[in-house]
């Protein structure tokens, strides 16, 4: 039985919505409440990064000498005996009213961190909101469930924890430094490895082509600008790997037709990074190209340069560190689009080559389950073990 089917079985039996015990020996005299998981405890799926992210967070307070305690982040109304702990590791509600306890106890010796995997929710909410006005404008239609809202900003957190380890780049960071009262440490997101060996070198006959690998909220991740750019441009090939067409009938509808008619975009849905379908598109592609208005060092984008080599076309806004094997796209328009594909498209083979060598180079560096649990023992130790409680 893996460490999630254990937890997940735990949780499942908890009737009474409280923390469980996940790690524990006897020797440790420190306890720590883990506030992370996905809400949908059923599930065998356990891909998504944030069951990786729920483990390194358990194992590194553990092996840091705490007994560990783990409660679902969505469940809003489980009732903690905060007065437990030495320190409350995580998201969402709990991380507020661990705050909240602290700065009404005797306890102020309690060490709170918080774990956020993108920017903040007042930037956030401002980008969110104006893609769906200029979506709007643009297309008459308002859809408020393809951008992604922060309605539970749980603002405490990000301004009175004792430190923030934030699942981005600099960029991501800089919507923190406004509010944040404390230290603001960054992580790389995990991204997963493929079995297969996938051969990255550049291919002419692929010079044309290219990916975009994503999750849903269609507005939010740009889809609607790359859809409106490719349907025009039948000399360049797309394909689209997501199942947020699928899981956005509102959105898809509006280009459903154009969509039909497009012998150059091909629709793949979701594509697990683990089959040999991911391995043939990887090698079937040069380009990735990535328009979300807000990510937090976006593992999609990562996971594409990492596994194949993806020249990534990406804003700024995706919270990925670039460098020399990529193409900034500077404007959420697209002409930005195609001032980034003119770009791509005239630099030589030679070059392309070493592009997408350094590509997979930096999605390899630092992004494996141990690199991302290395990063937070590191941050822990020092937030944790300056004058905690004993």
């Amino acid at each position: 039985m893996t460490f999630y089917q254990k937890i997940k079985n735990r949780l499942i039996k908890n009737k009474i919505n409280k923390p469980v015990s996940v790690l524990h020996k006897p020797e440790n005299n420190k306890w720590a409440l883990v506030s992370l998981m996905l809400h949908n405890l059923q599930s065998n799926n356990h891909t998504h990064t944030i069951y990786a992210e729920t483990k390194a967070f358990c194992f590194a307070l553990f092996e840091l000498g705490f007994n560990v305690d783990l409660v679902n982040f969505f469940d809003n109304n489980a009732a903690i005996d905060f007065q437990k702990y030495n320190a409350v590791v995580g998201m969402r509600k709990h991380i507020d009213d661990a705050i909240i306890y602290k700065h009404q106890s005797t306890n102020n010796k309690l060490k709170i961190i918080t774990y956020v995997n993108g920017p903040h929710p007042y930037f956030q909410n401002e980008v969110a909101i104006n893609k769906l006005i200029n979506f709007y404008n643009l297309k008459n239609k308002l859809l408020p469930k393809s951008v992604s809202f922060i309605e539970e900003n749980y603002a405490l957190q990000y301004s009175f924890a004792n430190a923030i380890i934030l699942h981005g780049n600099e960029f991501v960071k800089s919507t923190f430094l406004p509010y944040a009262q404390c230290a603001i440490e960054t992580v790389k997101a995990i991204a997963f490895q493929s079995p297969y060996k996938i051969d990255i070198s550049f291919k002419e006959e692929n010079r044309k082509n290219f990916l975009w690998f994503g999750s849903t909220k269609c507005l939010h991740r740009g889809l609607d600008i790359v859809l409106d750019y490719f349907i025009k441009r039948d000399d360049l090939q797309l394909t689209i790997c997501s199942a947020a067409l699928q899981n956005e009938p509102a959105f898809y509808s509006l280009y459903k037709k154009q969509l039909e008619n497009c012998s150059n975009i091909t629709i793949k849905n979701f594509i697990a990074i683990g089959s040999e379908d991911f391995k043939q598109i990887c090698e079937a592609n040069t380009f990735l190209v990535y328009m979300s208005i807000t990510e937090g060092n976006c593992a999609s984008v990562i996971t594409c340069m990492k596994n194949g080599g993806l020249i990534p076309l990406i804003t700024n806004n995706v919270g990925v560190d670039i460098d020399n094997c990529g193409f900034n796209i500077n404007e959420f328009t697209e002409q930005a689009l195609n001032d980034a594909i003119n770009k791509a498209l005239i630099t030589s083979n030679e070059e392309l080559n070493k592009m997408k060598i350094e590509s997979k180079s930096y999605g390899m560096y630092g992004t494996s389950e141990e690199d991302f649990k290395t990063s937070i023992t590191t941050h822990l130790k020092k937030h944790l073990f300056e004058d905690i409680a004993h």
